[in-house]
């Protein structure tokens, strides 16, 4: 009678090739040919209950497995370190690891799948299941805790602030944010960030921004082992897809000398005849400003122990209206200022308001016992440029308009510069200068700097 076959079933689950601890064997030399001899040994023991062995008393050695495998031996020999060594990926699947409860001598915990030890562990350290371990890890999942790193590493505020709008206007909408990481493929994210360039018309700075959060997201979760390569690595963008960026117009920039000299007038005025004018002090900040090109977190932070010897030391600002800082923007803006007779009159006008008010030991120049908010600083700009008519700008307008001025009447070096106003030579010129002449004043010193090449010409010209 012919003897029934028997037939054995080997489960592996559909992830299997994902799994972190596979992605790096693969990765190692030879490490496609460590994970076939894993398999062959998973399929030689699937008869002996998980167990590996010649017969019930002969365990199987080295040569025995290159021999039923048809492996080379010394594949075998390195395969099976890796396999049983700190990877915790043993020959009958099961995962292991060593735990310390206080008082009690060290604990194994094994399971058979990897995620059930992560969620034993768990268990064990914080007396719960967890919630969400087993749940799949998407860059939307992500953002929360990688913006929380994110803000513990920067000092300046309008970065996290710019981060969100970006994020709620390219990434919120998108589906791709809901794919799990490790199914995030380079071409997936060369399709989409490519899509995003040519539906939003990007330029070079709108670009910058979009993809500076991918990339440290990917940086983040490969840091946190979340992934084991960054699909952004191979990641090729046409940049000629973005949209050309045009240089802004001087008179959206910079105040012209008769504009500078209308914003000062009227603050001043305002400073000493508008009884109803709240926050009066905020007037003279604007007048200071244009005087030492400080940035306005800088400006409203101010206090008089910052003055010594007609030095103004810059070392900390206001951040979001309400807290200041004992930092500034950037190791380059901590730095110290020469002040003007114009800048040491202001500081005496402020101490002599603040006695007025009844706060002769006042803390801040333009606060008194509470610094000044940037937001009245910006209503101030705001007021007085529509008082005026003129175009509206900024109060960062009135820092550029300080700066081309003393790069424009000076003949100190760049970087002495750059120094006294808290950049760097590079940033200063790319962004900061710009010709504060009216277009008229242009033409005409254009016409009058262009050479005469013929007297012959000259001559004609004046014969007509």
């Amino acid at each position: 009678m012919e003897r029934e076959k028997t037939y054995y079933w080997l489960k592996l689950k559909r992830d299997f090739f994902k799994r972190h601890d596979i992605r790096i064997i693969e990765t190692m030399p030879n490490g496609k040919d460590y994970i076939l001899f894993y398999l062959k040994l998973l399929c030689e023991s699937v008869d002996h209950e998980g167990n590996l062995r010649f017969s019930d008393q002969i365990p199987y050695n080295e040569d025995m497995l290159a021999t039923i495998t048809n492996t080379n031996v010394d594949v075998v020999r390195i395969a099976i370190k890796i396999l049983t060594g700190p990877t915790k990926l043993r020959p009958d699947l099961r995962y292991q690891t060593y735990v310390h409860p206080e008082g009690c001598p060290r604990k194994k915990i094994a399971k058979k799948y990897e995620e059930d030890l992560y969620e034993a562990l768990y268990k064990f350290y914080f007396g719960s299941d967890t919630p969400s371990i087993a749940d799949k890890i998407t860059l939307r999942s992500l953002y929360p805790k990688w913006l929380e790193y994110k803000t513990n590493r920067t000092r300046a505020s309008t970065n996290i602030k710019r981060i969100n709008c970006t994020w709620k206007r390219f990434y919120a909408p998108s589906t791709i944010v809901d794919k799990e990481l490790t199914n995030l493929s380079t071409y997936d994210l060369d399709v989409w960030i490519h899509k995003v360039i040519t539906e939003h018309n990007l330029n070079s700075k709108q670009y910058g921004n979009f993809i500076l959060i991918l990339n440290q997201m990917l940086k983040y979760a490969l840091l946190r082992d979340l992934i084991v390569t960054n699909p952004m690595n191979k990641l090729d963008i046409n940049r000629n897809l973005l949209a050309d960026q045009f240089e802004p117009e001087p008179e959206t920039q910079v105040f012209t000398d008769a504009e500078e000299d209308a914003m000062v007038s009227l603050a001043l005025d305002d400073y000493r005849n508008n009884p109803k004018l709240n926050y009066p002090l905020g007037s003279l900040a604007v007048i200071f400003q244009f005087i030492t090109g400080l940035r306005v977190g800088e400006l409203c932070a101010l206090k008089y122990e910052d003055v010594k010897d007609g030095i103004l030391y810059i070392r900390k600002m206001v951040r979001d209206q309400y807290e200041v800082v004992n930092t500034t923007k950037s190791k380059n803006s901590r730095r110290r200022i020469p002040l003007t007779d114009e800048a040491l009159w202001l500081i005496e006008e402020t101490k002599r308001y603040h006695k007025k008010a009844g706060i002769p030991d006042a803390e801040f120049i333009f606060g008194g016992n509470e610094h000044l908010k940037p937001r009245v600083i910006t209503d101030r700009y705001d007021t007085y440029c529509k008082r005026l008519g003129i175009t509206h700008r900024s109060s960062h307008k009135a820092r550029k308009t300080c700066e081309n001025k003393i790069l424009s009447h000076s003949s100190l070096h760049p970087k002495t510069v750059a120094t006294f106003l808290g950049h760097s030579t590079e940033v200063m010129y790319k962004n900061y200068y710009f010709d504060r002449a009216t277009e008229c004043e242009r033409n005409k010193g254009f016409i009058e700097a262009l050479p005469s090449h013929s007297c012959v010409l000259n001559s004609v010209l004046k014969n007509q």
